[in-house]
């Protein structure tokens, strides 16, 4: 594995912390619709209680963008699962992560 700069680096960390703000803005929008449907009594509070569950193990157990090998692979994995642009990642950031992504995409 090639080292990224320190530069390169910081802007991992940033990117890191934006896409886990936009999984988890989609996340609790899922999450208030549920809501909003038990509180006009279309969905009963064990199946309400089943998806704050649910939503609780994916989210805050399970779901956050963590580097495993490569401290790119976070931001690689966030921009194939939508919750960043291309246009957030700088070129040079982006032509580093282009093997990773392809690598998520098959």
């Amino acid at each position: 594995m090639e080292k990224y700069s320190d530069e390169l680096l910081e802007q991992i960390e940033v990117l890191k912390e934006k896409a886990e703000e936009n999984r988890l803005q989609k996340s609790l929008g899922n999450l208030s619709r549920q809501f909003n449907a038990w509180k006009k009594k279309n969905l009963d509070s064990r199946t309400l209680a089943s998806h704050i569950k649910e939503w609780y193990f994916i989210n805050m157990e399970g779901g956050k963008y963590t580097s495993g090998s490569d401290p790119g692979m976070p931001i690689a994995k966030a921009l194939t699962d939508g919750y960043l642009k291309e246009s957030d990642i700088s070129p040079e950031l982006l032509s580093r992560l282009e093997i990773l992504i392809e690598i998520l995409k098959v």
